[in-house]
């Protein structure tokens, strides 16, 4: 049987980049998610996986979502059990992958497919009542990996800690944003990018 190609919403580049203006690491955006969503569902479209990992001139669309819990952050670690051998060891802030064709219902499919990235990884109690925030845009264009990947930085502040689902390919410790500079080292890029800018995230309503 034929293996089915995976399909990726994203955006082309030039017309993204016209929306949100030039991104390198992250930058913040006053934009709500269901606004820039609106946009984006109107200009972006799918195409398959394997066309568009060496194409620059397509974005494929990330969330990559920051939970807190009060004054804390969720840091994971990818495991060498993980799929993606480039990650093993890496230390993460976000939960993110991407977007795939969604059954329809009353979200965006942005915010859909967010959900349901978030708690393949982790154990969410009544996710569809905890609402993302947008915080920002993240672009590593040095590499190209970074190249074809546009993040978009949201926030999910929850109730109480949270376990991890996926026991066997991450390791989650909840921690003050003043400890994240020490663990800069082993963070993927857009970890590394995003993180200075937490304490301000966690401390806000």
């Amino acid at each position: 049987m034929q293996e089915s190609i995976e399909q990726v919403f994203g955006v082309d580049t030039e017309r993204l980049l016209e929306i949100t203006g030039p991104v390198t690491g992250f930058q913040g955006t006053d934009l709500s998610l269901r606004e820039l969503c609106r946009t984006l569902e109107e200009v972006g479209y799918f195409r398959p996986r394997n066309e568009v990992e060496e194409d620059p001139s397509f974005q494929q669309l990330i969330p990559y979502v920051v939970l807190t819990c009060g004054p804390m952050v969720l840091l994971l670690e990818r495991t060498a059990r993980g799929g993606e051998a480039r990650l093993h060891g890496k230390l993460s802030i976000g939960v993110g992958g991407h977007v795939n064709p969604e059954p329809p219902g009353p979200e965006p499919l942005l915010v859909r497919g967010l959900r349901r990235e978030v708690c393949e990884e982790i154990d969410l109690p009544d996710s569809g009542s905890l609402e993302p925030a947008l915080l920002g845009f993240i672009r590593d264009p040095s590499n190209a990996v970074g190249r074809v990947h546009f993040g978009l930085a949201c926030r999910i502040e929850l109730p109480e800690p949270v376990a991890i689902r996926e026991k066997e390919t991450l390791i989650g410790r909840w921690v003050a944003p003043s400890e994240l500079t020490r663990f800069e080292e082993r963070m993927e890029t857009w970890s590394r990018a995003l993180h200075p800018s937490i304490g301000s995230i966690s401390a806000s309503p």
